[in-house]
């Protein structure tokens, strides 16, 4: 007697699919730019050669007249702004303060292009490249007078990293807090954090600057690692006899 079974549901099942890839996220690279009385700002930033890198361009531009930025780009591709920009200082909403980023960014060297509506004092810019990034995820932002400030954000995604950006009307350098790496600052100006490594499970993290008193501003978001679609196994028919 002949029988005939299709087993492809449970292959899958006892064989499963191939693993789920996850990559890593990893700090690339980082440089600053200052540009003062200026309609725009254009320097030249380097990304590895990495996999899944993402391009933030973090600043702090001084006296605008709202809309003030016309396009953030790297290597002629738009940058998209967070959530929360800009966000100005307590009372002083001449300095306000700026987060873009670009996944799947170009990689080796190309210009990061700030255009603003109409002159500025000054810029001061930051742009900050990982690799391993699947997306952004969660974005957050911060304004208060003291002598440190804290961007806080609930991350969707475990091994998730927070990034984020600070300003302080004090003309002194920020320095890292408890659990955060400074990657990039402009003397006296603003400076771009990180959480040095990947935050797990997902949740509730922060980054940290301190400073001399001061009023301050800031803007982060949290970054999501990659994650490669499996690769199913293939769908078999076999015989019983």
């Amino acid at each position: 007697m002949k029988r005939s079974l299709t087993i492809g549901a449970l292959l899958i099942l006892l064989l499963g699919h191939a693993p789920i890839a996850f990559a890593a996220i990893a700090f690339d690279n980082s440089t600053t730019n200052h540009t003062a009385s200026a309609s725009s700002a254009t320097y030249s930033f380097c990304v590895g050669a990495v996999s899944n890198p993402i391009t933030y361009v973090a600043f702090s531009a001084n006296k605008l007249a709202l809309p003030a930025v016309s396009s953030v780009t790297y290597g002629g591709a738009p940058l998209t702004a967070s959530a929360f920009t800009p966000q100005s200082l307590p009372t002083d909403a001449t300095v306000r303060v700026y987060l873009y980023y670009l996944l799947n960014s170009p990689t080796g060297c190309n210009n990061v292009v700030i255009t603003f509506t109409s002159t500025v004092d000054e810029v001061n810019s930051q742009a900050v490249s990982y690799s391993g990034v699947g997306s952004v995820t969660t974005d957050t932002h911060v304004s208060g007078t003291g002598t440190s400030g804290t961007l806080t954000t609930t991350t969707t995604a475990d091994n998730s990293w927070i990034v984020g950006v600070f300003r302080n009307n004090n003309n002194g350098d920020g320095t890292a807090g408890s659990g955060t790496t400074k990657r990039a600052f402009v003397a006296g100006q603003s400076g771009f954090y990180d959480t040095n490594g990947a935050k797990s499970p997902a949740g509730s993290y922060s980054i940290i600057s301190t400073f001399g008193s001061a009023q301050y501003g800031g803007v982060g978001v949290s970054m999501s690692p990659f994650v490669a679609s499996p690769a199913s196994r293939p769908f078999f028919q076999t015989q019983w006899w």
